[in-house]
């Protein structure tokens, strides 16, 4: 039997509107269709069990949370909340997360999505895979092994990006904008900075803009003004490479 219920103490839309809010960045991605959203908020499962003692709320089986502007669906999703902290936790193959409002529209995919309020912060982990686009079109897509979103809250209590942090084998990005040259990247590590617009890429780096592919094992790109350099380091040669004319 398909158990539906709401739990006003883990399943408000402000938590989980919140908890994807912080993909809301300069530099936003291309998404993929979206299931439609309900009019009313509401959180649907197979199974709920709620462990008092434990401080843990699960629910498992085709657990699907959804109001107007979001749609989250995952094979498991638990809260444990202890005095220190809270964590909420959806577990999937994969967990899928679209959010669509007038500004953006975000897919992200991954096999655990963690939040952590006290922590301001969001890791996904797995195969994950994030795109989103903005209503001026500029687009960015991610895709990594593990993918560490740093936040804060300011006084109107919402939720602004400070950085996220991405790893892989490679990890991977690409960002396009309208009359600017699309940028496609990877690395062992990638970090961008919200407020600087700067992105750091670490390890066996491939970093194509235009004709060149360069090969490095640090660069930094200043997504603003589309300037890229590499630093020097110990036991680092760069290399750029024409690419063929198509």
């Amino acid at each position: 039997m398909k158990l539906t219920f709401i739990d006003q103490h883990f399943v408000s839309s402000l938590l989980f509107s919140k908890w994807i809010l912080i993909f809301i960045m300069a530099s936003p991605t291309l998404a993929t269709a979206q299931p439609a959203q309900c009019n009313n908020e509401s959180l649907t499962a197979d199974s709920s069990k709620g462990m008092r003692q434990q401080g843990i709320i699960q629910h498992t089986g085709n657990v699907i949370f959804c109001n107007k502007t979001l749609h989250l669906a995952a094979d498991e999703l638990v809260l444990k909340q202890t005095r220190q902290q809270q964590t909420y936790t959806a577990k999937g193959d994969p967990v899928v997360i679209n959010q669509r409002n007038d500004s953006f529209h975000l897919t992200a995919k991954s096999d655990i999505s963690e939040y952590k309020p006290q922590q301001s912060s969001v890791d996904f982990s797995g195969t994950v895979n994030i795109k989103l686009i903005n209503t001026d079109n500029s687009q960015t897509a991610i895709e990594a092994d593990q993918l560490i979103y740093q936040f804060q809250n300011t006084d109107t209590d919402e939720l602004t990006p400070v950085y996220f942090q991405a790893k892989g084998t490679p990890a991977k990005f690409q960002f396009s904008r309208q009359n600017d040259t699309e940028v496609i990247a990877s690395a062992e590590y990638i970090e961008y900075s919200f407020e600087q617009q700067i992105l750091t890429l670490t390890g066996n780096i491939r970093f194509s803009q235009g004709e060149s592919l360069i090969k490095a094992e640090k660069l930094i790109y200043n997504v603003t003004n589309q300037s890229w350099e590499v630093p020097q380091m110990d036991n680092q040669r760069l290399e750029i490479i024409k690419k063929p004319e198509s």
